[in-house]
């Protein structure tokens, strides 16, 4: 069972196993871009424990787990990843584990980093990759009887710094309670905590140079161009006072600023009665830039109609409503109405 005093001391720490409602009475940590928590590593630690305390004994597995620094708990402040871990005084191996608390006081052991081996008893920084959610926290197993972290025992850390022990080994899934509580105790270890924007399981600003795809961890597909809509051709029409042909038709010019065709139609209504006269539609193609005539026709009934109208009422105003319809390549209709002038 992992020692927070030396071994000369009875192993048995005073506190009982956490509860619920003490976790819940000590402060999170407060949320930001990238978060850091577990121990405060800028002191050297008092001691270099093993599983049994500053001697190896047969104990060949457990957990340490920092619980509070200045009376702030050492817990995820949202969820994430965690990207990097760091232990002092750690030799032989080890691994990191991620605890989430339960309502009976136990920890669930969610899970595990790779086995590390730190290559001296100094700083040493490992990477990881492993989730988070808000609230929980991170712990060292230390995986042989000579395996080291450096810990400050009970009493020899500031007011307001616990740790909490726990008999290992304890597989990922499994649920254990603190075998013991340490009041001014510090196991040394700490962990980088990244935002997971897309939740693909990798840290935001060391793992994932696309945090909004979960789709890529590399850089972003680059976004497709903008097309802006196509404009539409520009229709001028030449004549707006047409005369009716012996044939029953109506000229007038249209001209347009690139190749487009389409149809014209037109309805002409004749006044003091209901009668509503179509012109035959009529297929237009115009080349860019050239004046084109354009012919509309009346039946020979409809033609007569408009002349007896206006033979009767001499200063009868006559006019036509002509719709234009026009689709250049790419098929961006060009619309245009105009009014043409019967005489």
């Amino acid at each position: 069972m992992a020692q927070f005093r030396p071994v000369s001391l009875p192993r048995a720490i005073a506190a009982a196993a956490i509860t619920s409602a003490a976790l819940a009475a000590v402060a999170p940590a407060a949320a930001s871009a990238a978060t850091t928590i577990g121990a405060n590593l800028s002191t050297a630690p008092k001691n270099m424990n093993t599983c049994d305390g500053p001697t190896p004994g047969s104990t060949t597995s457990c957990d340490l787990a920092p619980l509070t620094e200045g009376n702030v708990a050492q817990t995820a402040p949202s969820s994430g990843v965690v990207t990097r871990w760091r232990v002092v005084g750690g030799s032989g191996p080890m691994k990191l584990r991620v605890l989430r608390p339960q309502s009976d006081g136990s920890f669930l052991f969610v899970s595990s980093s790779a086995v590390e081996s730190p290559s001296n008893t100094g700083l040493v920084t490992f990477n990881t990759q492993l989730p988070v959610q808000a609230g929980d926290y991170i712990g060292i197993e230390l995986e042989s009887a000579t395996a080291t972290l450096g810990v400050d025992n009970t009493s020899q850390a500031p007011v307001g710094t616990s740790a909490m022990a726990f008999a290992g080994p304890v597989a990922d899934g499994g649920l254990e309670k603190p075998a013991e509580i340490a009041q001014q105790a510090r196991g040394y270890v700490n962990a980088d905590i990244e935002p997971d924007a897309d939740h693909d399981g990798y840290g935001d600003e060391t793992q994932d140079q696309c945090p909004t795809n979960a789709a890529t961890q590399g850089p972003c597909p680059a976004a497709p161009p903008v097309v802006s809509p196509r404009k539409p051709a520009l229709l001028k029409a030449f004549g707006h006072v047409a005369h009716l042909s012996r044939s029953g038709g109506v000229s007038f010019y249209l001209r347009s600023n690139e190749r487009v065709s389409g149809t014209v139609t037109a309805t002409l209504s004749l006044p003091k009665t209901a009668k509503v006269l179509r012109f035959a539609r009529h297929t237009v193609r115009l080349k860019a830039g050239v004046k084109t005539k354009v012919t509309l026709r009346l039946s020979k009934k409809n033609a007569a109609h408009v002349r007896r109208a206006l033979k009767t009422h001499r200063h009868l105003r006559l006019t036509a409503k002509v719709t234009i319809r026009l689709k250049d390549s790419a098929g961006t209709v060009a619309t245009k109405v105009l009014r043409l002038r019967i005489r």
